[in-house]
């Protein structure tokens, strides 16, 4: 819902580094990282779990963003 500056406000869930091993594990995609087969959704880069941005779904399908700074700004303004 759009306040009265114009801007939007969404929920954010927010995971500590000490716990993403376990989300990972959780959603299935951990054994992706270790193969080496995750890569970001805008950029194509090869990533570790250190360089998540943001992990988002679309069409039913988890997708992850690196964390450099063009592909968040991008993918924020999807």
């Amino acid at each position: 819902m759009p306040s009265k500056n114009n801007f939007e406000f969404i929920n954010i869930k927010a995971v500590h580094d000490k716990d993403l091993v376990g989300l990972l594990e959780e959603l299935k995609i951990l054994e992706n990282f270790k193969n080496h087969e995750v890569v970001c959704e805008l950029c194509e880069k090869t990533l570790n779990p250190e360089d998540i941005g943001a992990l988002y779904f679309e069409n039913n399908q988890i997708k992850i963003c690196c964390n450099v700074f063009e592909c968040v700004s991008s993918l924020a303004n999807k």
